[in-house]
């Protein structure tokens, strides 16, 4: 199923998404490495499925005359979503207190 998705990206974008995990794994000493190669894996997946999202978000924050291709939407998100999903998992209960005191 997941590989069935792939089939309308181009090279650039699997290029893009793999750079960035090969980016991740190896600036991500802290781990070991096997677990750096599942992180990997997943920050290549991860690139590949979101890539679409962050050029549609970064997109509107750029000039009129310049365009994010999906490549480089690929390699940041590759490289990013691994590191921001470690660091919700690790903070999440106090990101929640702080969401629910600031909400009182």
């Amino acid at each position: 199923m997941l590989f069935n998705s792939l089939n309308h990206l181009d090279a650039s974008t699997l290029i893009g998404a793999f750079s960035g995990a090969v980016i991740f794994v190896l600036s991500s000493d802290d781990y070991s490495k096997l677990y750096r190669m599942i992180l990997g894996i997943v920050s290549f997946f991860g690139g590949v499925i979101s890539s679409d999202f962050i050029s549609e978000m970064v997109g509107p924050m750029l000039p009129h005359n310049v365009t994010l291709p999906q490549s480089v939407s690929a390699l940041f998100s590759s490289a990013g979503i691994v590191r921001v999903l470690l660091f919700f998992s690790k903070n999440s209960s106090t990101i929640v207190e702080k969401i629910v005191e600031k909400n009182k």
